[in-house]
């Protein structure tokens, strides 16, 4: 006979809140969604199997306009999302193009590379990873990364690692992410930018160094 464990009330109201506030963070764009649905598929399902993409380069400098650098995301059949795009239109993304050409390696890592265990806030992780002798990208490299990221892992989900931009009719601080997920495509999208954000052990973020 098989004896059944009973959850209380207590634990089932507690779930009950914990879920509520994961739709408040999704609905408000502080938790990306499709993050959220892996996050609870591994719960359901078991974790897949954790890969680090390889190491890539971009060269910054290569398109001289915001519009250049959107066609080339299209023609190379890359979703890019209504917020990735409108950051890419903003005067504060214009100005950041890069004058010349310039190599960088761009290194995707764990937080957990870093020494990470807890979660801790945005902005003491980007604290963290320039100690360990990494560089935040310039937002130019949102794109590039987009445009020279090959990996086609089933639940792809990089975080560019970023000073945030603004949208232009709003105060919302935005930085690129990366995704790729089965039967939807590659995209460029945004995410919010709040340093105050916890950043945890699992996530995939990208910086860059110089060549």
């Amino acid at each position: 006979m098989t004896i059944r464990k009973v959850v209380s009330d207590e634990v089932l109201g507690h779930l009950a809140r914990r879920q509520n506030e994961l739709f408040r963070r999704i609905r408000e764009g502080t938790v990306p969604d499709q993050w959220a649905i892996d996050r609870l598929q591994e719960i359901i399902e078991g974790p897949a199997t954790a890969i680090i993409p390889s190491d890539i380069e971009v060269e910054v400098g290569v398109y001289r306009s915001a519009k250049a650098l959107l066609e080339a995301l299209r023609k190379a059949e890359h979703y890019v999302g209504g917020g990735a795009q409108a950051l890419m239109e903003t005067p504060e993304f214009r100005e950041s193009l890069s004058r010349r050409k310039k190599g960088f390696h761009i290194l995707f890592r764990r937080s957990r590379d870093f020494h990470i265990k807890v979660e801790i806030p945005r902005q003491h992780f980007f604290e963290l990873a320039i100690r360990n002798g990494v560089q935040l990208c310039s937002p130019e490299m949102g794109p590039l990364i987009r445009l020279g990221y090959k990996h086609k892992s089933e639940r792809e989900d990089v975080y560019i690692g970023m000073e945030p931009l603004r949208e232009i009719n709003g105060n919302e601080p935005l930085i690129f992410h990366v995704t790729n997920n089965t039967g939807q495509g590659s995209k460029l999208n945004v995410v919010h930018g709040s340093m105050d954000i916890p950043v945890n052990a699992d996530e995939l973020w990208a910086f860059s160094c110089p060549v």
